[in-house]
């Protein structure tokens, strides 16, 4: 998908104000964290791994200033299959490999796998430094390592009021179609 249309859909499902998604993108580019290149007509597609990445982005963090250590952050959690419940996707279950959550979202958004069609929503907890993707009949968790857990868990006590933020499924939806869409040819 074009840049500027990417833009557009993001703006629209997301429903982004004012200059937090040029501010975001601008600061992911600059971090090497989005595809970067030439401009205009010849400006490279956005991948479905960086609409996982801004996904995060715009999750994770509150202030623009904090976008980039923030998305670095939450795009390395990791799921923690002890605590999925439910029906849940392959990922989510007893596994050998730990999948982070950009990895999960970059196959959700190249519309490949089951949790396409059962993802209700994607919340990211600040404080608590987790990440929890809703399923119709189960959720999955992310998180960082024990040793992540334990630093948090020890400051729980301090940190004041929380942060969680959602994006229903039925939005990152619209984002992956609309995507794939465009990669397939149907849409310019």
């Amino acid at each position: 998908m074009r840049p500027k249309a990417f833009n557009i859909k993001v703006q629209e499902c997301y429903r982004t104000e004012g200059t937090t998604l040029p501010e975001t993108l601008r600061l992911l580019k600059a971090a090497g964290l989005m595809s970067t290149g030439a401009r205009g007509v010849n400006a490279p597609d956005m991948t479905p791994r960086d609409a996982a990445r801004l996904t995060i982005a715009l999750l994770a963090s509150s202030k623009v200033v904090h976008v980039v250590e923030a998305t670095k952050k939450f795009c390395a959690l990791t799921v923690n299959h002890s605590y999925s419940e439910g029906m849940v996707p392959s990922f989510a279950k007893d596994g050998e490999q730990a999948e982070t959550l950009e990895d999960v979202l970059t196959e959700y958004f190249s519309m490949q796998g089951t949790i396409i069609s059962e993802l209700s929503s994607l919340e990211v907890r600040h404080n608590e430094e987790q990440a929890v993707m809703e399923f119709f009949n189960g959720r999955a968790l992310f998180d960082g390592d024990a040793e992540a857990t334990n630093r948090i868990l020890s400051e729980e006590r301090n940190m004041g009021i929380g942060t969680v933020r959602r994006v229903p499924g039925s939005s990152m939806l619209e984002l992956a179609v609309a995507m794939n869409a465009t990669q397939n040819g149907e849409v310019n």
